[in-house]
């Protein structure tokens, strides 16, 4: 085997330096580092990880009674904007509700304001997240819902839950608790950026 030492390869012509040919294999022993100071292409990549995360998680409960969407006071917006309009958002809402009476179950959706439900959720669905009652005896259930939103903008929007009764009943709902305030559990809500 030969060996070639020099500290620095240059292109006899042009700005392009070919390495072999097709089906030559380069081999970087262990221990040695390759240091890239400028842009790597075609080196797959297809791995995709979220771009940036903003979350919160609160043990204070949320109450709520009526049967129209109403403010959990829990709103999240990236810091910086979003790679492009390629990119796909992940919102994650996670919790335990109860309610002191059968609530026929609760509804919610995410706003970018106060009024404005977003609609860019794929699929368009009536609720972004939903849960049912339980036992007679005891109202309390678990809301777990992931989804994927697509962007036209790549300007930063807020995401706020909403959440209503499912009937009107009148019975008081809590997230973060259950029926009875036994027991209190954590608030999650969080969003990511996929980058395409």
């Amino acid at each position: 085997m030969s060996e070639l030492k020099v500290n620095k390869i240059s292109p006899e012509t042009g700005t392009a330096i070919t390495f072999g040919d097709s089906g030559d294999t380069f081999s970087i022993p262990s221990g040695a580092t390759f240091a890239n100071n400028g842009t790597a292409t075609g080196f797959g990549g297809d791995a995709k990880y979220a771009r940036q995360m903003k979350y919160v998680q609160q043990s204070t409960a949320i109450g709520f009674t009526s049967t129209s969407l109403s403010d959990t006071g829990l709103s999240l917006t990236f810091d910086s904007n979003l790679d492009s309009t390629s990119s796909l958002v992940k919102i994650t809402f996670n919790t335990v509700y109860g309610m002191n009476n059968n609530p026929g179950g609760i509804r919610g959706e995410y706003r970018y304001d106060g009024s404005n439900k977003i609609t860019n959720v794929i699929g368009n669905p009536d609720n972004h997240f939903i849960g049912q009652y339980g036992a007679s005896s005891g109202y309390w259930n678990i809301v777990f819902s992931v989804c994927f939103a697509t962007v036209s903008s790549t300007t930063p929007i807020a995401y706020r839950p909403f959440v209503r009764r499912g009937n009107s009943n009148g019975s008081q709902g809590y997230l973060g608790r259950t029926y009875d305030s036994a027991d209190s559990y954590p608030i999650f809500f969080m969003i990511e950026e996929y980058s395409a």
